[in-house]
């Protein structure tokens, strides 16, 4: 997002002090006109502001802002009236009179208008503007590759005649970020989700998404320069598509296979330390049983060898002054708990 409110800083700027060169970044080709490059930092801001709710205000000022522009673009390119904003801050001294100086091309409007509407639906309907950002994504991404590969079938279209490489790269980047930054949307939640699928996704979309396009251009180089024919370009594609194919499968059950052997790990280190927690716990109940039962066959064992003390010393120390009845009275005491203490 930060890259891309640069770039379309940079392209303003050029535009105010008539810098030619980061106005297209190929010569021939369409320039990004200022419009476009204002509305691109706008939509930086609204995703920045996105994340931070308490810059609501801002937010629905910037909506506004690109809906307005948009919107008034995009119908005097269906009604054919001239547009004050096309040349409101600087004059366009590259495009022809009849070719609408200063105006973005009609796809460019398009997009925007879908940006913005894509913005105003989000909080509502979530679901839908996920998928419309997607759609837009996707049109982003057929609009870069077209300049990719030469397609210029596709650029002889009046609705995207007149739209830069840059501002289809930006449109591309920008609706990406939008995907991303979502709370609420199954890419971001795919993202950063640490289930295999998560991983998966992650170590995967990139290969995914630039192995088959650079593959795609270099057989496509292969035709340009005559070195095969369109045939043996097309079977050679398609061979290596499903070698791409294959080996994203592989990939991908690799990292189910490391996912699977790490939860078994731990679930054995789990195993192992609840079982250590158990033997500990027995221990500690052995051990509290042992104490409880000491304490106890001590007890127990006081009262007994207490009278059997007490008796055997008045019969050692005063033996000759009791009389025949006391003593055995201290006998059978003695006798008594001894018997006790058997038992």
């Amino acid at each position: 997002v930060l890259a891309s409110a640069i770039v379309a800083s940079v392209v303003a700027l050029s535009w105010i002090f008539h810098v030619d060169i980061f106005l297209t970044l190929v010569p021939g080709l369409a320039s990004m006109k200022l419009n476009t490059a204002l509305l691109f930092v706008l939509i930086t801001g609204y995703i920045s502001f996105s994340v931070n709710r308490s810059y609501q205000r801002a937010q629905n000022i910037v909506l506004a802002t690109i809906f307005l522009i948009s919107t008034t673009t995009f119908l005097s390119y269906l009604f054919t009236f001239s547009n004050p904003l096309d040349q409101l801050f600087v004059a366009d001294p590259f495009t022809a009179p009849d070719q609408f100086p200063g105006r973005m091309s009609w796809g460019t409007a398009t997009l925007f208008l879908l940006f913005a509407i894509n913005f105003f639906i989000e909080k509502r309907s979530p679901r839908v503007a996920e998928w419309m950002m997607i759609f837009i994504h996707f049109l982003s991404v057929l609009l870069v590759l077209a300049y990719a590969f030469d397609v210029n079938s596709l650029y002889n279209l009046s609705f995207f005649s007149t739209i830069a490489i840059h501002t289809t790269l930006l449109f591309a980047i920008l609706s990406l970020s939008s995907l991303i930054l979502r709370p609420r949307g199954f890419v971001s939640r795919i993202l950063t989700d640490e289930s295999p699928v998560g991983i998966a996704f992650r170590n995967l979309l990139p290969l995914a998404l630039i192995l088959p396009v650079s593959l795609s251009w270099l057989v496509m180089q292969g035709y340009w320069n005559n070195w095969y024919s369109l045939s043996f370009g097309i079977i050679l594609l398609t061979v290596l598509i499903v070698a791409i194919e294959t080996l994203l499968v592989v990939l991908y059950a690799h990292t189910l296979r490391n996912w699977y052997r790490r939860e078994q790990a731990l679930q054995k280190q789990i195993l192992e330390s609840e079982m250590s927690r158990i033997e500990i716990e027995k221990e500690r109940e052995i051990t509290h049983s042992k104490e409880q039962f000491l304490a106890m066959f001590s007890h127990d064992m006081k009262t007994p060898l207490a009278t059997i003390m007490l008796s055997s010393d008045i019969l050692i120390t005063y033996d000759e002054r009791l009389d025949v009845e006391k003593r055995w009275h201290h006998l059978k005491n003695l006798l008594f708990k001894a018997c006790e203490e058997l038992d």
